[in-house]
């Protein structure tokens, strides 16, 4: 049924000149906690084309409009249309829309699966396709390939995994089949007042066994220790205290759930832990574990 759905969708927009070209396209698709999923579409495009036609595979709820308009169309296929203001507009028009749509996900046990076709209609300079996941969620481990296709990157906003995959040069007929299996956390933190209180906790902790230890360690074990921890930064002494607080080992993306801190940062904080002998990281899988050495 898939199949026939785009080679109509092909046979009825492939007839197109040269000159009718899409500059960029970008798909931002957030789905939130209830598995509820808003497109923002982007659009540049020629003069050439007077209207686009995005064929999708269920029924559109368009919420906003901007630079033209947009409209639903069911017919021998679902579409989703929009056209410029005016068709006498020249130079390159920029549109942007938001709608809804439903149907696109698949639970599969604690695994939820996004599947989403991107047909190209038209010859397309750029694409760009963002899979915002929901807070607390994760990409899952579960399945041997979590994400389609391959060459995606990741980033994090406001505590929300963001998967993002960019293309160029894409002509019509060609398909771009987006899949992402994602799972619920095993330590979701709600908010910043929790790590916060999370924080306290472990700092009374680490103060009450360091003063039970100064009983039981020699002189000599104290001194390198109190050398060691005077050399790390407020970021460090973070990382450091979150390590302990799990036992002396964590996955490193869940440091970057618990700081906030950018997933490029907690990465280059381990590498200057590790060079220092403060920490070890073994690669397990697409997961990297972050232990803690004795001092």
């Amino acid at each position: 049924m898939r199949l026939k759905f785009f080679v109509l969708s092909f046979l009825i927009l492939l007839p197109l000149t040269h000159a009718e070209r899409v500059r960029n396209l970008t798909f931002v698709i957030d789905i939130d906690e209830k598995n509820e999923i808003t497109f923002d579409v982007y659009i540049r495009f020629t003069e050439e084309l007077k209207e686009i036609r995005i064929p999708v595979p269920s029924k559109v709820e368009i919420l906003e409009t901007k630079g033209g308009e947009c409209s639903y169309s069911e017919g021998i296929i679902k579409e989703l249309v929009c056209k410029p203001p005016s068709p006498f507009m020249v130079g390159e028009i920029s549109l942007s829309t938001k709608f809804r749509m439903k149907g696109l996900i698949k639970k599969f046990g604690n695994v939820s699966l996004f599947s989403f076709d991107i047909p190209i209609a038209y010859p397309t300079d750029n694409v760009k396709v963002e899979v915002v996941l929901p807070r607390g969620m994760f990409v899952s481990d579960a399945v041997e390939m979590p994400l389609s296709p391959s060459g995606s990157y990741s980033t994090v906003k406001e505590k929300r995994i963001i998967e993002i995959w960019e293309f160029s040069d894409k002509d019509p007929g060609d398909i771009i089949p987006i899949r992402v299996y994602y799972e619920l956390s095993s330590q979701p933190i709600n908010d910043f007042s929790e790590i916060l209180t999370s924080l306290r906790v472990i700092i009374v902790v680490i103060v009450i066994g360091f003063a039970g230890a100064i009983f039981y360690f020699s002189k000599k074990l104290r001194e390198k220790k109190e050398e060691v921890l005077s050399i790390l930064n407020l970021d460090e002494k973070i990382i450091v205290d979150l390590i302990r607080s799990h036992g002396g080992k964590i996955d490193q993306r869940e440091l970057v759930k618990f700081t906030d801190f950018s997933k490029a940062k907690v990465s280059r904080i381990i590498k200057d832990l590790k060079e220092r002998g403060i920490v070890e990281v073994e690669r397990r899988g697409r997961k990297n574990k972050v232990y803690l050495k004795e001092i």
